[in-house]
């Protein structure tokens, strides 16, 4: 597999070979870049940095459309340029974590701080999904949600759909309490596998949970990707928890 980090003037942004191949126009974003529209203040920089990052993709942009991110498992279908509520970087789509199109040229965008970015593309029905997958979202399935909101509102199928999960925080440096390790232990019955304790505190591989409810939902094993990168751990990204309050965001910016 080959995600790569690529070098453009002061920038620096990751790419899919695969995704590519698969006819995806896409970038993430990387350090020091502040994508995030909650935590950078500057506005004419936000637009600078999402123009510069849709001319390294050759993106249309002919909508941009970002989701609201609310930490839950709702999924946005958007049918036209016009869907949601305009802002100056685009429209967004209200109570959402996970945008669906099959509309060409239009730009979703998510944005991440150690959270699970994952790509979901029907190369059949060409249908593009971007979701925004934190801790809870992983707790609820929101891959799942995902997955069947592109079976029902678009024909998908499971076998049809390519899997993409883009660098977050690893397993190693996921460390929680008991209470958040309780909310996994009851999602999931095969929490044993993902969850360990260290000390008095639990570690969570939230990729393998992904991956696990993917196969469970019927994608292929050999249309998985992973990046195999920790947000944390490496400091060509931003993190939460690792700068806290400091911490900016990577987008995730994407167009059939």
């Amino acid at each position: 597999m080959s995600l790569k980090f690529i070098a453009s003037e002061s920038s620096r942004y990751m790419q899919w070979d695969e995704l590519s191949k698969l006819g995806i126009k896409h970038c993430f974003t990387t350090y020091p870049e502040d994508m995030g529209v909650k935590t950078n203040n500057d506005k004419s920089n936000l637009i600078q940095n999402y123009d510069k990052a849709k001319a390294f993709a050759k993106l249309n942009s002919k909508q941009t459309y970002f989701a609201q991110q609310i930490h839950d498992k709702n999924i946005g279908i958007i049918n036209s340029l016009t869907d949601g509520t305009e802002f100056f970087l685009g429209r967004y789509l209200d109570n959402t974590d996970g945008l669906i199109t099959n509309i060409p040229g239009i730009t979703l965008i998510t944005q991440y701080a150690d959270c699970t970015p994952i790509t979901l593309w029907d190369t059949k029905n060409k249908v593009l999904a971007s979701v925004h997958s934190g801790w809870k979202g992983t707790s609820l399935k929101i891959i799942e949600s995902a997955i069947t909101d592109m079976i029902s509102n678009y024909d998908s199928k499971p076998s049809d759909i390519h899997c993409f999960i883009w660098p977050s925080i690893g397993y190693d440096d996921f460390e929680v309490d008991e209470d958040v390790a309780k909310i996994f232990r009851n999602a999931f019955s095969f929490a044993d596998e993902v969850i360990s304790k260290k000390a008095n505190k639990y570690h969570i591989d939230l990729v393998s949970i992904i991956q696990r409810v993917a196969l469970d939902s019927k994608i292929l094993k050999e249309h998985i990707y992973l990046s195999n990168l920790s947000t944390f751990s490496d400091t060509r990204f931003h993190s939460y928890r690792r700068d806290k309050e400091s911490s900016g965001r990577m987008a995730l910016l994407m167009e059939i």
